[in-house]
């Protein structure tokens, strides 16, 4: 494993006035999160920086004297706003001036009295910290520090390669780096980048089945794991896409199996996602069994979106009502429950092939179905039920000879998408009886095996 270690140097980016724009455009935060500034630039009482958000917009954001109730540090964080021919902090007349490093040199030596009776938080700027201090996090401003660069065959659109950095613990290191897709561009997926940055911080040092990134390149945005074992992957998207006509029932159901193992584990430590999907698990490959077959291990993919029960907040403005669990179209809000349901339509999307593949073969079918690449699909007169809102009664029934395993899939995700939130199973529960399921499942002749962390050996 490697191991992290936060030098112990004060970063500072000049004792002097601050009244030279220079010296404040050297230490401006670029195109990041609120966030990501919280998390891995402020860290002392009196510590403050200046960063422009992904909108544009700039924040002075400053470490509070008293810490917060649970012993953390508390950021005040104030939008710096354009005011015809000046600039200043909304709300707060005596917060104006010509240029952005005079408003930081009036508030730290005039007007910080003011501003601290104002917001009723004692506040302090004594270290004006710029990008450097990011080196302690292993959070580098450009990839030019990466050498001896591999390019990695894999499938995914993200670029992949291996290569050499120097840790913040001074060792020089090998590892696997990942390209964010359009060179961060989107700001959908910049935002992504920075959500998973600041999330597997929180998560680091615990045991949990996720893919976690252990450092970043802001220029191009680019994640950085551990290479403890020379492979990559592909999320499980692509992954069903690519092999989709090498997998059986049975590696369908493992796969289903290693998702809730992976769910279980996180609800386990209070960490849950309320709409996970197929793009947010990562397929590793991790070897042969034999010539033939090859290994996979499931892993969810990073740390975005994660909600870390008690300190996340759960809240959501936008619903897909096709995935998510009924109830939150009203409450808004993600939980374990809603988790549980959204892990049955993931289900559905994994059997997808089997459960058309079954309505298609038999003679009781009332559904007209089109032959795609092997894998067979409802014409698009008709809504495909794996999507659809309606409740699982009004969805057709398994044929009759479909495979017991099938058959008890299907009865385990109508428990699991039940309309009312607490007649489904828990996370554990499914684990359980998906268990069964794989017990009376026929043997698997695909040349793919699916292993997954064990919660149930030690």
């Amino acid at each position: 494993m490697m191991t992290l270690v936060e030098s112990k140097a004060e970063f500072e980016i000049t004792k002097r006035s601050m009244e030279d724009e220079s010296e404040i455009k050297d230490a401006v935060f670029y195109n990041v999160t609120v966030p990501f500034v919280e998390t891995f630039v402020l860290k002392n009482p009196g510590d403050f920086c200046i960063s422009r958000a992904i909108d544009g917009a700039f924040y002075l954001s400053i470490v509070a004297d008293k810490k917060d109730k649970k012993g953390g540090v508390r950021v005040v964080n104030l939008r710096v706003e354009d005011f015809e021919k000046e600039v200043g902090i909304p709300g707060l007349i005596f917060a104006r001036a010509d240029t952005l490093a005079q408003l930081i040199y009036q508030l730290k030596h005039e007007n910080m009295d003011i501003l601290s009776g104002v917001l009723e938080e004692k506040l302090t700027m004594n270290r004006l910290l710029g990008p450097q201090v990011t080196a302690m996090h292993n959070i580098l401003q450009t990839g030019k520090s990466v050498k001896v660069q591999r390019k990695l065959s894999q499938d995914t659109t993200s670029p992949i390669y291996i290569g050499e950095m120097k840790f913040s613990d001074g060792k020089i290191k090998e590892a696997v780096f990942e390209e964010i897709p359009g060179g961060g561009q989107n700001p959908t997926e910049l935002k992504t980048f920075f959500e998973k940055m600041v999330n597997s911080k929180s998560l680091r040092g615990k045991n949990l089945p996720i893919r976690i990134p252990i450092g970043a390149i802001m220029n191009p945005p680019t994640l950085i794991y551990e290479n403890n074992k020379l492979e990559v992957g592909c999320n499980l998207e692509d992954f069903l896409f690519f092999h989709q006509n090498r997998l059986d029932l049975t590696q369908r159901i493992k796969i289903c199996s290693s998702a809730v193992r992976v769910l279980s584990e996180l609800h386990h430590a209070d960490i849950y996602h309320g709409a996970s999907q197929l793009e947010h698990f990562y397929v590793d490959f991790v070897g042969f069994e034999n010539e033939d077959i090859k290994d996979y291990e499931l892993v969810f993919n990073g740390a975005n979106g994660l909600i870390c029960e008690g300190k996340s907040d759960n809240s959501v403005s936008v619903v897909d009502y096709d995935s998510t669990a009924p109830e939150v179209a009203f409450t808004r809000k993600l939980t374990k429950e809603s988790g549980v349901f959204n892990l049955g339509r993931l289900f559905e999307q994994i059997l997808k092939p089997d459960l058309f593949k079954s309505y298609s073969e038999s003679n009781e079918g009332r559904v007209p179905y089109l032959q795609t690449n092997s894998m067979t699909f409802p014409s698009k007169e008709h809504t495909c039920y794996c999507k659809c809102a309606l409740p699982l009664t009004n969805q057709p029934r398994l044929p009759s000879g479909s495979p017991e395993s099938l058959t008890e899939m299907r009865h385990l995700i109508s428990r699991a998408t039940h309309p009312n939130p607490t007649r489904r199973p828990t996370m554990h529960g499914i684990v359980m009886m998906i268990r069964d399921v794989l017990l009376k499942a026929p043997k698997s002749n695909s040349h793919i095996c699916m292993v997954h962390f064990d919660q149930f050996t030690n």
